[in-house]
């Protein structure tokens, strides 16, 4: 079962950016944002916000190296386990299954307009290099099949803020973040597969917000 988010930039007091399916949960997609930023962007946050939404605003299956869906020379289609690489819904086999090509934003999301049951929101803010993490209400919100920042008027909140990470700082514990959806063997044992790809940031400098 996939665990589903969007990978959004902040804009006024809401946000907006792309669908993404897989993998979704902090110490996953968060943690993977954060190193990625980090290590291949060198803390550009604009960069990445324009890599993983306006260059790909079709929605991503993965943005992490996973398997790939292609096509099978004899028809259908198989799992490319050779060549992990990140696979978005704008380019490649999806787009071709599916008609969608870039500039079209069939991946496009934000907090007045959104669907596919979001379960995680990281909005990235590129002036204070921050990323805002947030948790759908889960199934006593009267919106549950969708989340909403800020939640209408007379209905309760519809998203928890988890925590705003600074990007320029240490990685923060992503674990503690999912503390309510996992057994305690799990947090102890604080394992991810964002390791295979990207190492621990350890150090980290003056975040640029106060």
């Amino acid at each position: 079962m996939s665990t589903r988010s969007c990978i959004a930039r902040k804009e006024g007091d809401g946000w907006r950016g792309v669908y993404h399916h897989s993998d979704g949960y902090p110490s996953g997609l968060g943690c993977y944002i954060f190193r990625l930023i980090r290590q291949k962007y060198q803390g550009d946050v604009a960069a990445f916000l324009k890599w993983a939404i306006d260059e790909h605003d079709g929605g991503w299956s993965h943005i992490y190296p996973g398997y790939v869906v292609r096509n099978a020379k004899g028809g259908g289609s198989f799992f490319d386990k050779k060549r992990p690489q990140p696979q978005c819904y704008c380019h490649g086999y999806f787009a071709k299954r599916d008609g969608i090509s870039p500039g079209k934003g069939d991946g496009i999301q934000s907090n007045e307009n959104h669907t596919f049951g979001l379960e995680w929101v990281y909005v990235l803010d590129p002036d204070s290099k921050t990323m805002a993490i947030f948790e759908h209400g889960g199934q006593g919100c009267p919106d549950y099949a969708r989340i909403r920042i800020p939640s209408p008027p007379g209905q309760g909140p519809c998203t928890k803020l988890k925590a705003v990470v600074h990007l320029d700082d240490p990685e923060p514990d992503w674990w503690e973040m999912e503390a309510e959806h996992f057994v305690p063997e799990h947090l102890e044992r604080r394992q991810t597969w964002v390791d295979r790809y990207l190492p621990p940031v350890r150090e980290g400098v003056a975040h640029a917000t106060k």
